[in-house]
This record gives C-alpha cells, structure tokens and sequence, in this order.
C-alpha cells in the first residue's frame, strides 16, 4: 500500500480524537512527510508506546473478578464510558507511573484521558457521557504546578482546570477508626487493639490515615504473637513492623530497594535535624539525595541505569516523605513521629559503628531518644553491648562535640529513668552544656550515680535534680539559679564561683561542699547537713533561721539592701520587678510577696527598670552607664548596652519589643536595636533637659524639671485620638519616636 493510502483509513473525526495536543500528528500523516522528502533522512525510527486498550486489557488480565465465566473487554469497557455513563476509575496512578520519565509519563495520562472523547465532540443521540477518576498521591510531583501541569497536559490537550473536580483524603474519625479495626479484628477484640494502639507514641495519630491504619492493624495480632514467645515488646517494636511492611509494599514497581531507602530515610532525619528543619522544598531535598549517593558510591553503582528524573520519582512516591496538601513545594516525613524514629536508628547506627560524629546535632527530641532507648532495649539487630561501650566513651571524651556530649546525656538520664540499658561513665565530661530546665533523676529507685561528673561553666538554671550522686564533682563556675535539689549527694563537690540565687537545697548532703565564692541570694536550704563544708564569711550572717545541729534550715535574706529606685509591674500582673541602690534587680511573686529571683550585673545603683510586652525580658538602666536586658524567668543577662557617657535615667521598650530608649544624664536620648544590641541613633538635649514619651501608653515616663520646653503645650488630638504638641508653643520640637 502506498503511504499515503492510510490517510483514507481515517475520518475526519477520527483524525481529531487522535490529535489531543497542537503538537501530534498522525503517525501516518508523519510517515508520508518523511517518504516524500527525498533530501531527508533514509532511516525513520517507530517507537510505540502503551495505548488505551492495551492498558484495559492488562488490567483486566491481571485483576478482573466478574462472575465466573463472565468476560469483559476493554471495548465494552471504552464503550459503556463513552456512550451509556459509566464511571471509570484509575487508581493509584503514581504506583504506575513512578518508573516512567517524564515523556512517556504524559504519554501515559493521555491515554487514560482518551477514554472520554474530546469535550468538543457531540454525543450521540441517546448517549451519556461518562466519567473518570484519577487516584493520584499528591507528593509524586514536586510541587503544586508540576501536579497541575500533568492532570491539564500543560495547557496544551484541550484539558482545563475548571474540567476537574478535585478532592483530598481525610483522616479517619474516631469512629472510622473504630469500625475498620472492628471489621479487620473483629469487634470483640476493637478495645484491646485502641489500647495498644494508644499506649504507642503518636501511634492515635498516625491510626487515623487510612493507608497507615491498613498497615498497623494486622501489625497488633503480631505483636501479641510475640508477647507469646517472650520476646521484648515495645512501641519501636511496632513501628518497626509497619515501616517494613510499607517498604515491601509493591516492592517489584519501584527502583530503590527497601533496604536502601532505610539508610536514605535515616540519613535524611540527620540532615533536616542538623538544618533545624522538619520541612524543605524540594529542590534542596533533591540536592541531597544526589550527595547522599555521591558519599555511597555502592548504593549510587546499583542504579546507574536509572535516569535521575525516574529515581526522583520513586524518592517522592515510594518512601516516608510527601508533600503536605497545604505546602506549594516542601516535602517532609509523613509523620514527625516517623522523623524521630528514623533519627533515633541514625544514632544507634552511629553509636555501633562508633561514629561520635554522627551525634553532633541540635537537641532531638525526648520522643527521638525515647526510641533510641527502646532499640537498645529491644536488642535486635544490633550489638546493644558495643553501643552501650561507645557512648560511655563519648561522654567520657572532653574533645568531643559539645552538642553530641549534650544528646548523650540526655539518653543517659532518659535510660535511667526508664529502666533501659545505662551506660556507666567514669567522670563524665559535661562541662560548658547548656542544662537549662532539665529534670535530672527521679522521685525512687537507685540514685543516678553522676559522681566525678566535670560540670565546669555549665548551666544548670532552672534545672531540677532529684535522687542523684554528685559526690566529687567539679561545678566551679557553672550557673544554677533558681536550681531545685531534692536528696541530692553533694558531698566532697566543688561549686566555687557558682551562682545559687533563687535556688533550692532539700535533704542534700552537702558535707565536705567547697563554695566559699558562690552567691546564695534567695536560695532556701531546707534539712541539709554541711558539716566540714567551707561556704561564704557572710553565710551565718543572711541566715534567717538557723539551729545548732548538723540538720538545719535556713532561708537567706531576700529583701534589697539598698534603697529601692525603680518598681514594675509584669504585664500580666503576676510578677513584679525592683531596681536597688545595692545593684541588683530582684522579681517578686505579686500574691505571695516571695522573692523569685535577684538578677545581678550591674556595679552601681540601678535607676530604672521595664518589663518587655510579652513578660519575658526585663530591661534596667544604672548609674554604671549601661543598659541590662535580662531573661525575665532564669535572670540570666542577655546583653549589655553601652553608650550613654553618664548615668542612665529611664528607659523604656517599643511595644513590639524590637527597640528601646533610654535617657541619661549626660544629655542624651538613644535609641537601641533590642535584637542586635546596636545603637540605632542619639538625640542631643540641650541645657541638659530630658524628656522621654511613651507614645503608645500616651503618656510621660520621665522629664527633668525644663523638659516642658522640649514638650510644649500639650494637647488632646480627637480625630487622631493622641495628645500632640499645640502648633502655638513648640520650644523644641521633641524628637520623632
């Protein structure tokens, strides 16, 4: 047949269902351009690609269960869509998908879309236009616009949005929750399945994802199976049930193995806890995939083969991350708790394989090191004995990063108090950690032995010990305000430059203690035994009770010893904050009238002081020429300010808390960066007269006894509902805030 013979073959509606995009041509139409063209070139290369019907036919093949002896074609099925209204529904298009790049992926959508004709077609007289509908998971694509692109063919097929209705999957109620595990479990064992589903971390949360919930139920018969057999049973033994049967979901479709895709998965909970991030757009996390093949070259060898494109593909639909319908591009895990417990098998991975390196990160959460512990106790697969050898090691090694020393020790602490294998250090090297509000030891058992402990310059503010053997460590110079120590051995320990102030000492044995330069400032000691312990000349002096035995209680004094300059009320009127001639600041519970904390730093008497709006940092100006700011709960100093030549007057915060002024007696009105420390800029007064406005409460802070010059009369503003300067009487003009 000549190749123009074929052109007859074709209506011309047939010609215009075959051509959905302004870019395709009829292959034959195609091949008689090239036929004719004798400049052309002699070779022409047919490449097929999956059709409609072939599509139909494999899937009827492989999963069709009508009625026996009942057959169906994949015409009966393009027909009863065309022309009789049925529906036609593609699931799981991403499953199909995943291992096509990008060209034949389109390809493959259009020929799902040509199962209904072309809009602008006529129907049939008597015939009803079906319908389709494509399952997708969302994050196969890596943003929003590329899911748009594909379901619209880029605006080029005749698709428009306005053609789809889309819809999102819910999470499961309480009660979908209830009835599917009733169906897969039957009802009667429903309560017993809901209370080892919530006696599991986050494991109520993730139960309400359908997917997630088809995974966990059969999961729980399994876990009694094990309690059976003896074996140790926990939350991560569950988790660790589920994530298997999830990667070997489907296996055969997709590139990576599972096994790979557990490493990857681990590697990418070290990366975005190292950035800080629970989230990062796509095109960072596709950076680090490539570097993360790049540093396993026996991992990347195994998928040579693969475009870069497919193996994506496969990253964003066949692994633990998706992008959360909200998010126009960032991906992150499927659940936080999934990001914790593959961190967790990042850092006993690194523990057994003694890679300290690998636990220089930001704090993780107690969640994470919940199952970090729950692995070594569980003792599977892994060589409980060498990890448990490997973070002694690294919290006896001083060089080691701060940070890993710091996430060691709260797997310590957490070990003990759950009962999970411990490790046993001998002087621990926990000098310069930032122990802030840490619960350290419980209310029974054996106590947590930390002695030897080096805790030099650490900060223990706010923290609370309990039950803990600090006999013989060294603590010189570490901050403990507003510490809380409960039968705490403090025996032959050094504490000598430590600040006390706010603290509390009940039932400590602090015989043999060395502080004679620690400061004591409103710290209450309650039945301690100090016997041979070498404390500050002017201890006995503050003391308000004293007895004559070795168990005594005192409560040094709280009050100012000088006279008190400035008062301020916190902004929810709980607190209340006092500058002194003595130099020190000092916070008081409003309803009890009990000294919360002293804050010290100035070196002279302190003339002014402000809460921020929010309560959490408190401002003071002194007659030592600087301004403090202060963390309002732990009295720590932030930062100091320096500038003014004299003595500062008053000072006063902006409402959103991002600036501050000040005045001095040398004249001078400056304006503070409060985020950086930096003077922003410095109004000279003459004639020394100072004013300073606090323009939001409308009302005068402080002014010198001529500042009415500066000021001018001073009227009320109703349309701007401000009071303002009277245009008659400007003697200054005072400075814009």
């Amino acid at each position: 047949m000549p190749p123009e013979a074929g052109i007859t073959q074709f209506s011309k509606q047939e010609k215009e269902s075959s051509l959905l995009t302004q870019n395709r041509t009829l292959a034959v139409d195609f091949l008689v351009d090239w036929a004719r063209d004798v400049d052309g070139s002699p070779f022409c290369a047919v490449l097929g690609e999956p059709v409609l019907n072939d599509i139909l036919h494999e899937v009827i093949r492989r999963h069709w269960k009508g009625e026996s002896g009942r057959a169906i074609t994949p015409e009966a099925i393009i027909h009863a869509v065309r022309e009789r209204g049925a529906i036609v529904i593609f699931d799981g298009l991403d499953e199909r998908i995943i291992p096509l790049p990008q060209a034949k992926r389109d390809s493959f959508i259009r020929q799902l879309w040509s199962i209904l004709p072309p809009m602008s077609f006529k129907a049939k007289v008597g015939a009803r236009r079906g319908k389709l509908v494509i399952s997708c998971r969302s994050h196969y694509f890596p943003t929003i616009t590329a899911l748009s692109s594909a379901f619209i063919g880029e605006g080029r097929e005749g698709i428009r949005e306005q053609d789809y209705k889309a819809c999102v999957m819910l999470p499961f109620s309480d009660d979908q929750v209830r009835c599917y595990l009733g169906k897969m479990l039957g009802e009667d064992n429903v309560d017993d399945a809901i209370l080892v589903i919530r006696s599991v971390h986050n494991l109520t949360e993730l139960s309400t994802r359908p997917f997630l919930l088809s995974l966990i139920a059969p999961e729980l018969a399994e876990l009694e199976r094990m309690k059976k057999e003896g074996r140790t049973v926990l939350g991560v033994t569950l988790y660790g049930l589920f994530v298997e049967k999830w990667l070997r979901r489907d296996e055969y479709k997709h590139q990576f193995t599972p096994e790979h895709k557990l490493l990857m998965m681990e590697a990418l909970a070290a990366h975005l806890c190292s950035q800080n991030q629970k989230m990062l757009p796509w095109s960072k996390i596709s950076r680090w995939l490539d570097g993360f093949l790049a540093q396993h070259p026996e991992i990347r060898d195994r998928y040579r083969d693969k475009p870069a494109e497919v193996l994506n593909q496969d990253f964003r639909a066949a692994t633990f991350c998706l992008r959360p319908d909200e998010e126009k591009d960032g991906f992150r895990f499927a659940h936080t708790s999934l990001y914790e417990y593959f961190l967790a098998i990042f850092l006993v991975r690194g523990l057994e394989e003694n890679q300290h390196a690998a636990w220089d990160l930001p704090m993780v959460s107690d969640e994470t090191l919940d199952f970090a512990g729950q692995l070594l106790a569980q003792g599977e697969c892994i060589d409980v004995a060498k990890c448990i050898s490997s973070l002694i090691r690294l919290l006896e090694n001083p060089n080691a990063p701060p940070q890993a020393r710091r996430i060691a020790f709260r797997l310590w602490v957490a070990s003990y108090r759950n009962g999970w294998p411990t490790p046993t250090p001998n002087h621990a090297q926990l000098q310069e950690l930032d122990l802030e509000g840490w619960q350290i030891g419980t209310a029974s058992g054996p106590q947590l032995d930390l002695r030897g402990v080096n805790l030099t310059k650490a900060c223990l503010d706010n923290a609370a010990l309990q039950n803990v053997l600090l006999s013989s460590a060294d603590a010189t110079g570490a901050s403990t305000r507003h510490v809380e120590m409960q039968s705490v051995s403090l025996s032959d320990s050094v504490w000598e430059h430590t600040d006390f102030c706010g603290g509390t000492l009940r039932n400590c044995d602090a015989n043999g203690l060395r502080a004679a330069t620690a400061r004591w400032h409103d710290c209450d000691v309650i039945q301690c035994s100090f016997i041979d312990a070498i404390l500050p000349t002017n201890w006995r002096n503050e003391a308000v009770i004293e007895s004559n035995h070795s168990d005594w209680q005192a409560v040094l004094r709280q009050g100012h010893r000088g006279w008190v300059t400035s008062v301020a009320w916190s902004p929810d009127g709980t607190r209340l904050c006092s500058g002194s001639g003595d130099n020190a600041l000092k916070v008081w519970d409003a309803e009890s009238g009990r000294c919360l904390s002293t804050f010290l730093g100035h070196s002279s008497s302190v003339s002014n002081v402000t809460w921020s709006s929010d309560g959490t940092r408190l401002l003071s100006g002194s007659h030592d020429s600087t301004l403090k700011v202060w963390n309002a709960e732990s009295g720590r100093c932030l930062r100091t300010l320096e500038g003014h030549s004299s003595y500062v007057l008053c000072v006063a915060w902006s409402p959103d808390g991002t600036r501050a002024v000040s005045s001095g007696g040398d004249g001078t009105i400056r304006e503070w960066n409060m985020e950086t420390g930096n003077l922003i800029r410095t109004w000279v007064i003459d004639g020394n007269e100072v004013a300073l406005v606090d323009f939001a409460a409308n009302r005068i802070l402080h002014a010198t006894p001529g500042a009415w010059r500066l000021l001018g009369w001073q009227g009320f503003d109703a349309d701007a509902n401000r009071r303002r300067l009277l245009p008659a009487e400007i003697f200054g003009p005072f400075p814009p805030w």
